[in-house]
């Protein structure tokens, strides 16, 4: 096997819980192949590049080897090498825990009825 679908290899190795969800981000154009936004059927090979968006996180792997199906977590870093800088992990982290301070949990019941008041009511 010399390529496979991009969406594959991403649910493969476990980056994505489904395949649709990796389907989705790459029509969200928050995939990166080479340094070219990717589709979904974009054929991957050794070697390539790939940068993806996960949360706060911009990852940047390699692809080391290619998979025929889904493996579990262990093993499936064993196909890609990471080529993230420790950095980006640490800015990560910590736009993670600001944004939690930010935010104050759930809405009340009467936050929820102004909220989507002023979303549906609004539309004008």
């Amino acid at each position: 096997m010399e390529s496979v679908r991009l969406d594959k290899w991403l649910w493969f190795t476990r980056f994505f819980k489904t395949r649709s969800f990796a389907t989705d981000a790459c029509k969200r154009n928050q995939i990166k192949v080479n340094e070219v936004k990717a589709k979904p059927s974009r054929e991957v090979k050794k070697g390539d590049v790939i940068e993806l968006r996960k949360g706060p996180l911009f990852l940047t792997i390699q692809i080391t080897d290619l998979l025929k199906q889904r493996v579990s977590a262990v093993k499936s870093k064993e196909f890609f090498k990471d080529l993230t800088p420790p950095e980006k992990y640490l800015e990560a982290e910590a736009e993670s825990k600001r944004f939690r301070m930010l935010s104050k949990g759930k809405p009340t019941k009467k936050q929820r009825r102004q909220l989507e008041e002023f979303l549906f009511h609004n539309e004008l």
